[in-house]
């Protein structure tokens, strides 16, 4: 009876592996090829990184194309001001010569392998799901081994959602759609961090039954994650040192210690040697010769003053958010004075794990662990190691001198196990009540995370809005469909603005703004244009595109007016259940609604495009522009009224009426 039960038990448990397995596959390649289910794509993605390759190929570290002579008799060739136009991006320059400062290991194990064998680049997207998906299995496995040693009467819906859950919120997903030359050496690091978390988990979990192979296996992935980003080196030596010390003191098999260390120490010194043979330093990466618009060697690219503000943007900052798909809209303004140096407009789709990511938050209760002593002695080891490495890693990102959405995945990286472990607590609380209270706590977040995963990987402009519009369209009306109930419950439904509004009368023959949206480069205005003491205009302005100007209307100046704005950048987008129904072309979407209406008429209608402004929205002012007035000198006031789809159709209907 027992060889029966134990195979049961053991086919269920390959089940249950093998169905993890395949929603990573199919979450995955979704993402990676943005919904098309085809891995074909520009190679041009990884343009410097297969210039590196090809480098390889030929026999040499340095990149085959020479820099222009002009660059090299430039006075200051890595001055941006100076080398635009001469420069290659991105690539570092050193003895007129020029290389690339990105982490070795995924050119070498993957990129330079395809390239010799098939003779044509790895696919981007082929690249980037290789990489995602070793990231997401490697860190499923590890949760599989802890909930297996620790928590083994955990249900089996809760132990496949955390297999599953990094992969969906650990910020992969962006990336992964993204796939450009950046992206690679992060996805590496993930998945070589994921293999090594792993092993170092069966290391803890195991105790007496580790040998030399599961030690070698955990350096050899500590030192292909730190030949992938130099980044993770502190983190991946603490990490494997603890993993290492515990099995020395635990395992009851002849265990040779150097001989498990040493894969990493190959990996270091060969990264050591590729370094001094490049720029003539073992610890020189070449960051500090890249020609990008920053000459970083004037500019202090670590400094422990950046890491109060990029711990705030990892951990507490609330993004702008709209109340539909991707409802991401910008990261957050900093709350104090950025340090001298730090790049604020390096800053990208970054939002706090409090308000996006709040699954990470169960970090808090395997950190309670550790303060409880019936908690197991190889548990407590484990997560001490865990968050030691953390600390090392969050010390280095917070340290740089912007903040990234990529980063911040490196960031998560040697959290998820820990905050997995923190919600298998949760859920395994004695009573069945709290137990049910307990899971469905973790559900909600999880689905949180999880959205705001999709959130980010689907904005930007290498997002799913740009590689595959259809696709995010489609998403986002699955996503709003659901919440739209919940937006009526809260009297949360999509709103416009309406101002009431009185215009000077002394201003005859000027302009004056009446809403900006966005910054310099990248902005929409609306503004007045007083004709005489008794005519009025309106007129929008897209920078680079133009914009309409309504007809002479009659006015009071010395009246208080109702001006109802029909704007799309406040719109939902047509996919928005709001517009169920609605019949469209191209010109009547939402996103393209321009309407002003004026004590209950129509007085300019158009369809427009608008730039994306980021949540940067002026009212009766203009900042950085002087064009169309730098400031409304009547009397504005401001509040938001429930936009209808009946309001919609009246829109389009006046459109339509007016278009030529």
């Amino acid at each position: 009876m027992k060889p029966t039960m134990w195979s049961n038990a053991q086919a269920a448990g390959w089940r249950s592996l093998a169905g993890t397995l395949l929603c990573l596959l199919l979450v995955n390649t979704w993402w990676s090829t943005a919904g098309r289910w085809n891995f074909a794509s520009e190679v041009n993605d990884l343009a410097l990184l297969n210039a590196q390759v090809e480098a390889f190929a030929h026999g040499q570290l340095s990149l085959l194309e020479q820099p222009d002579p002009k660059l090299l008799q430039l006075q200051n060739p890595y001055s941006p001001e100076q080398n635009r136009g001469t420069r290659l991006l991105d690539a570092v320059l050193y003895g007129k010569k020029y290389y690339t400062y990105f982490g070795p290991a995924p050119l070498i194990l993957i990129m330079l392998p395809w390239r010799l064998i098939f003779h044509h680049p790895i696919s981007p997207a082929l690249l980037a799901w290789i990489l995602a998906t070793g990231a997401g299995l490697s860190q499923a496995l590890a949760v599989r081994e802890a909930a297996r040693r620790w928590f083994p009467q955990t249900s089996p819906f809760l132990r496949v959602s955390l297999e599953i859950g990094y992969s969906v919120c650990g910020l992969l997903l962006g990336l992964a759609i993204s796939h450009e030359t950046f992206d690679v050496p992060i996805l590496a690091g993930a998945c070589f961090s994921g293999l090594l978390i792993f092993f170092c988990t069966r290391i803890f979990a195991r105790g007496s039954e580790v040998g030399n192979k599961t030690l070698a296996c955990a350096a050899l992935s500590a030192g292909l994650a730190a030949a992938s980003r130099a980044s993770l080196i502190p983190f991946a030596t603490v990490l494997l040192l603890g993993a290492i010390a515990y099995a020395g003191k635990t395992s009851t098999k002849p265990l040779s210690l150097w001989r498990a260390l040493l894969p990493f120490a190959l990996c270091l010194l060969g990264l050591a040697a590729y370094n001094q043979a490049r720029f003539g330093s073992p610890f020189d990466f070449g960051n500090k010769y890249t020609l990008v618009e920053v000459d970083w060697t004037k500019t202090a690219a670590f400094s422990a003053s950046y890491a109060p503000l990029n711990a705030y943007f990892y951990l507490l900052s609330a993004p702008k958010l709209a109340l539909h798909f991707p409802f991401f809209v910008a990261s957050a303004p900093p709350p104090f004075a950025p340090p001298p140096g730090y790049l604020i407009s390096y800053v990208d789709r970054v939002a706090g794990c409090v308000a996006f990511y709040p699954f990470f938050l169960f970090v808090f209760p395997a950190a309670a662990l550790l303060a409880f002593r019936k908690t197991d002695a190889a548990l407590k080891a484990l997560l001490g190691a865990l968050f030691g490495s953390a600390v090392f890693l969050g010390a280095v990102l917070c340290a740089f001198v912007g903040a990234s959405m990529r980063y911040q995945a490196e960031f998560l990286l040697p959290l998820y196990l820990p905050a997995a472990i923190g919600a298998l607590s949760f859920g395994a609380v004695a009573k069945r009540g709290l137990r049910v209270a307990g899971l469905g706590v973790i559900g909600l977040v999880l689905l949180w995370t999880v959205l705001g995963n999709f959130a980010i990987a689907t904005v930007g402009y290498r997002g799913l809005e740009a590689k595959n519009h259809h696709a995010a369209a489609t998403l986002a009306a699955a996503v709003d469909h659901a919440t739209f109930p919940v937006e009526k419950l809260f009297g949360l439904a999509p709103k416009i603005p309406e101002l009431s509004i009185r215009f000077p009368s002394d201003k005859t023959g000027k302009l004056e703004p009446i809403w900006v949206g966005g910054r310099p480069g990248d902005a929409d205005f609306l503004y007045a244009y007083y004709v005489s003491d008794k005519l009025i205009q309106f007129g929008f302005e897209s920078m680079g595109r133009g914009g309409p100007l309504s007809a002479a209307i009659p006015i009071d100046y010395q009246a208080t007016h109702r001006m109802k704005l029909y704007l799309g950048s406040f719109a939902p987008p047509a996919s928005h259940p709001l517009f169920h129904g609605v019949r469209m072309d191209e010109a009547d979407t939402p996103q393209r609604m321009l309407g002003i209406e004026l004590d209950g008429k129509f007085v300019l209608v158009a369809s427009v495009q608008f730039h994306d402004a980021k949540g940067v929205y002026f009212w009766g002012s203009s900042p950085d522009e002087a064009a169309f007035g730098r400031q409304f000198t009547g009397d504005l006031r401001l509040s938001w009224t429930s936009f209808s789809r009946t309001e919609f159709l009246a829109w389009q209907e006046e459109r339509r009426r007016k278009a030529p």
